[in-house]
């Protein structure tokens, strides 16, 4: 029997938990964050590092290097 589109995950444990949020995750060691520079990458590496080390990844060295000193600058250049 075919289930429609709409119900293909519906009783799947990972997307049938409307409570779940981003909050209640177990901590974590590290994080990597592409595009980090600016924009959605920035924010959510500002997130992130609050709970866990960041690895920040971006094209722009010169906006890398502004994001590394806007986050606290608590990091080492690779």
């Amino acid at each position: 029997m075919n289930k429609p589109e709409a119900d293909l995950y519906a009783d799947h444990h990972m997307t049938n938990n409307a409570g779940l949020k981003f909050s209640d995750a177990p901590p974590a060691g590290w994080a990597v964050v592409t595009g980090a520079a600016s924009g959605l990458g920035f924010a959510i590496s500002k997130e992130l590092g609050r709970d866990c080390n960041l690895m920040l990844i971006d094209s722009d060295a010169s906006g890398l290097a502004k994001a590394h000193h806007d986050l606290g600058g608590g990091a080492h250049r690779i």
